[in-house]
């Protein structure tokens, strides 16, 4: 019941008991009204707390759901990381021997030692993203900014990974509207992008397959940015470089999660997907720590270009 005592409104509850002879013939009726306001004001604080823990207790099982899916995928890391290291040392290993213990010619004693590099390069690339995904989480990840020459640095990476496609059967081509100018970054870090990049660019085109390289200078970072002449008022700023590939391509709906740690696309199109999940974030955060931007282009069945902006050297 509702009150109303000194302009306020009070919660009451009403007590009363009727009062009789012993002929049955009322007397009198007493009652007692008790102010309950208080109790009242408990009560709807009390509810509220529940509901507050019940929303605590929705997000810790959520929190404790999330946690159980990373330590699982880190779980599963761990195990990729074993066999994908064991790969490039067998594979050493074996080429060794083949030096030592053969007769080759020097052709021969010349692919050996190729694909040696190439199995060193994959070993340390594996390492470096292991490493680095725990320097991120931790915020220790380390940056040299420098002056970088961007067209030997892409040279460079082009040279490494072409071996690799020829023997795919894979054409790997790089081309350029503009002349490539200096960027500011960290010359290893930027480098791990284009390996990156690369690297998943050869596993999953097939044979047959091509692989483009463009770059060219851009006004801004947006995703819709296309290439214009640049003019006084509008000069370019970043360098957009694209990596473009004829595989089987990304869905729509899995575009923004690629980029998220351990993140492994499941795909029937994309065969003996044993990679880490670790080096497309490691490219983000790389990116993104240059004041860049990176993204992808693709659909199902249709490849898949990715792209980076960087910004150039003195403007």
């Amino acid at each position: 019941m509702l009150c109303q005592r000194n302009n306020d409104v009070i919660n009451v509850v009403n007590r009363s008991a009727a009062i009789s002879d012993n002929n049955d013939n009322l007397i009198s009726i007493d009652g007692i009204i008790i102010d309950i306001t208080h109790m009242k004001k408990m009560e709807r604080q009390l509810r509220m707390r529940n509901k507050q823990l019940e929303l605590m207790g929705s997000e810790l099982r959520k929190a404790n759901q999330r946690l159980m899916e990373i330590d699982q995928r880190k779980s599963e890391l761990v195990n990729i990381v074993a066999h994908d290291l064991r790969n490039p040392l067998n594979s050493i290993r074996m080429f060794i021997e083949l030096l030592l213990k053969y007769e080759n010619s020097p052709l021969e004693n010349e692919e050996f030692l190729h694909k040696i590099e190439q199995e060193s390069l994959r070993l340390i690339n594996l390492i470096d993203n292991f490493l680095d995904i725990e320097k991120i989480e931790t915020g220790r990840m380390r940056y040299r900014h420098q002056s970088v020459e961007l067209a030997d640095l892409i040279e460079h990476f082009v040279s490494i990974y072409h071996w690799e496609a020829e023997k795919k059967g894979i054409t790997l081509t790089k081309d350029s509207l503009v002349p490539i100018p200096e960027v500011i970054g960290d010359k290893n870090r930027i480098s791990q992008v284009l390996s990156n990049l690369l690297a998943n660019a050869v596993r999953y085109t097939n044979e047959g397959g091509s692989i483009n390289i463009r770059v060219r200078t851009v006004a801004g970072t947006r995703m819709s940015e296309r290439f214009q002449p640049p003019s006084p008022e509008k000069p370019h700023k970043h360098v957009k470089i694209s990596i473009k590939d004829t595989g089987p391509g990304i869905n729509r709906e899995f575009h923004k999660h690629i980029f998220e740690k351990f993140y492994q696309l499941s795909s029937p199109a994309i065969k003996n997907n044993t990679g880490t999940g670790l080096g497309l974030a490691i490219v983000k955060e790389i990116v993104e720590h240059h004041r860049g931007r990176v993204w992808v282009e693709s659909e199902e069945g249709k490849g898949a270009t990715f792209f980076f902006t960087l910004p150039i050297k003195n403007v």
